[in-house]
């Protein structure tokens, strides 16, 4: 198999610069340039939707972000609460085509992104924010903050462990 081929086969994404958004009116965020952590913060959603597109706007002029991975939306309890994330993600997708940038949700719900980067699908907010907290040698207080975090961690795992499939076909 050509190296074209495998890249294809096991759908590798270049390396380049990443925003992961924990999605919710007080939005988490973090930065990778070049697989390294960079960056992380959240911001207020006070005017919804118009409030992300700016914050988009600026977070991709800032830093040349090529790719967005958001945690997926589900539903759960609260219609409400669902229809706020469907339209937060309404907002990156158009914003993610306009600019030509790779938006990476599915596989990102959170009991997919705790699996992958916990073992444990359903990890409490403690127990994702020590783990980030112990791996930055940090002390974060967010859970928006922590959970973008490791949604990005989660997200790099995932392409390690594809490149390391990769050459070893």
């Amino acid at each position: 198999m050509k190296d074209k081929e495998k890249k294809q086969y096991y759908n590798i994404t270049p390396i380049g610069n990443t925003l992961s958004l924990d999605c919710a009116t007080l939005l988490g965020w973090s930065v990778a340039v070049e697989n390294q952590l960079t960056d992380y913060g959240e911001i207020k959603l006070k005017h919804g939707e118009v409030d992300l597109w700016k914050f988009l706007e600026d977070i991709t002029e800032k830093y040349n972000i090529s790719r967005i991975v958001a945690e997926n939306i589900f539903y759960k309890d609260n219609v409400r609460t669902f229809q706020r994330l469907a339209n937060y993600h309404g907002v990156i997708n158009l914003f993610c085509q306009l600019h030509g940038l790779e938006l990476i949700t599915k596989g990102y719900q959170p009991t997919e992104w705790k699996r992958a980067l916990l073992y444990d699908a359903y990890a409490t907010k403690d127990k994702v924010r020590n783990y980030i907290n112990r791996r930055l040698n940090t002390s974060i207080q967010s859970d928006n903050i922590t959970d973008a975090i490791a949604i990005l961690f989660a997200w790099m795992k995932k392409q390690r462990v594809n490149r390391i499939n990769m050459y070893t076909y």
